[in-house]
Parts: C-alpha cells; sequence; structure tokens
C-alpha cells in the first residue's frame, strides 16, 4: 500500500478526483499502520513508559534517535531523565507543549543509544534537575566537534559552507558563487538549504530574502543544537530549523511553511549543491 501510495500518478495532471482517492487510500494505510504499531508497542513496552527498537541489521552505536511522547497533567514539571536499566540515557526535550498548570502535555525527545540489531531497549521516566536554559544568540556559525556550518542570513540563512571535521577541513557542501565556472551556461548561483517554487503563472519564486537566525545554547542541547531561521516570501511566512548534532557528523534542515492558498507547477526543496 505504501508502494503504491508513492508513485508519481498521484502528482501528475492531478485532479479533484485523483486526491479524493488518495485521500482515501492514505487514511486506510494509516489506520491499519496504527494497528500494526499499537499491537507491537503494547508488547514491547510492558511495564515500561519507553521501548525502543531498533529494526536494521547494523548496531546502533550512540546514533541520535527522536520520538514524540505524552505526559499525564501534573506528571512531570519540567524535562524527566530517561534510566535503562542502572544508567542513564543523554537526551532533550524539544517542542514542549504544556498544560494549563504548566506541566508538560508532550514533546519531541533527542536521544543517543547503543542497541544491537533487533535489540529492544526499556526505560522509564525519572524526576530530574531542571536542565539550564542558557540563552539563544544571533550568529550565523555553529561548531561542534563533528560539525562546522555558515549560514548566510541574508540570502534565506541558505548553507553558505558546510565540513564535517572528521573527514576533512574542506567544506563538502555549500555555496558555488555567480562566475566561478568559465561555461556561461553554469553562470548562476548555486545554493544549499534553499527553496524554488514555480506559481501557476510561471513566475519563479525563491526563499533567497533576509533571515532572521537564531542558534539555541550548547548547555541546554546535549544532543543536537537547533538553529532557528524565519523569513518573509511573496507568498507568507517560511521558517526553518537546521538541528546541528553534537557526537556525529549529521546536520537535519526542517521547513515549515505558513503560506497563502496557491497551486504551484513546481515546488522544489532540500537542495544541496555539492561543492567542486
Amino acid at each position: 500500500a505504501l508502494t503504491h501510495l508513492w508513485s508519481s500518478d498521484f502528482r501528475t495532471f492531478a485532479t479533484r478526483q485523483k486526491l479524493t482517492g488518495f485521500d482515501a487510500q492514505a487514511g486506510s494505510a494509516e489506520r491499519q499502520l496504527d494497528g500494526l504499531l499499537g499491537a507491537a508497542g503494547g508488547s514491547l513496552l510492558g511495564t515500561t513508559d519507553v521501548a525502543l527498537f531498533n529494526p536494521h541489521a547494523q548496531a546502533w552505536a550512540g546514533e541520535p534517535v527522536a520520538w514524540r511522547v505524552e505526559f499525564q497533567a501534573g506528571q512531570f514539571a519540567h524535562p524527566p531523565a530517561l534510566a535503562v536499566g542502572r544508567r542513564t540515557v543523554p537526551t532533550q526535550f524539544e517542542e514542549v507543549e504544556r498544560y494549563h498548570d504548566g506541566s508538560i502535555r508532550s514533546a519531541t525527545v533527542a536521544g543517543r543509544l547503543r542497541l544491537p540489531p533487533g535489540g529492544v531497549a526499556r526505560g522509564r521516566w525519572i524526576r530530574a534537575r531542571q536542565a539550564p536554559a542558557g540563552e539563544e544568540r544571533a550568529s550565523s556559525l555553529v561548531t561542534t566537534p563533528h560539525v562546522r556550518l555558515e549560514l548566510n542570513p541574508r540570502r534565506g540563512a541558505t548553507i553558505r559552507s558546510l565540513a564535517f571535521p572528521r573527514f576533512g577541513r574542506q567544506p563538502v557542501a555549500g555555496h558555488v558563487p555567480h562566475g566561478y565556472f568559465d561555461d556561461i551556461t553554469l553562470s548562476p548561483d548555486f545554493y544549499t538549504g534553499h527553496v524554488i517554487l514555480v506559481g501557476p503563472d510561471g513566475k519563479q519564486l525563491t526563499d533567497l530574502s533576509p533571515a532572521v537566525v537564531r542558534v539555541g545554547s550548547t548547555a541546554a542541547h546535549p544532543i543536537r543544537i537547533p538553529v532557528q531561521v524565519s523569513l518573509a516570501t511573496e507568498l507568507g511566512e517560511l521558517r526553518k530549523t537546521y538541528w546541528v548534532y553534537r557526537g556525529v557528523p549529521r546536520v537535519d534542515l526542517r521547513y515549515q511553511f505558513d503560506l497563502r492558498p496557491i497551486a504551484p507547477r513546481s515546488f522544489r526543496l532540500g537542495i544541496v549543491t555539492v561543492l567542486p
């Protein structure tokens, strides 16, 4: 069912009938998955609060994972710690939503785990001291032992250069400026991390406008440092979040759009320019 729903037929020359059929089939597939996951989760959890399963043939050697959690009202006033066996797993709470009394309703938890192939980690939430909040800062450069990320706030906070020191000092992706190549067919700027939208009138729109960039504190984010970006476009507001990992050579990029209604001809994002 999932393979069928990925097919390009649903995206090419879309009609109201096609979209209605897609919605119905996607809803059916989601209900089936919820049932399967619910059955598996019940057997995995047992009497524990959290059960994390490694479905891969390779071991998790401290790789970061993230999942969504929910708590009862009044259960935790600030983020708890996750105990697996006799040790505490490094975690951080993100996108925290709270009840009226200030206690945590739900959150995204990022953590680092070590699990063999097919292994299960069962843990419980325990009260912990409140972690330092730290302060955000305005910066276009974020560095960790494994990542060096430089952004260009004047051009939509696109990636000016991205390097992974573990593999070399030279950046592997970023911005190739106008005029870098002698060939006139390669004369435009080539960016990384931007959005290109072609509207119904054929006009091309991008997010290469000035952006506000805020970097989260290192003290409050032991797993990955959030870099929040906000900017206004001709179609509405766009928010980006770069997640810069502290323990592995990795960067995630998430887009959030708050745009006015439009039926674009094409919508391109997740663009990476590998530096020559």
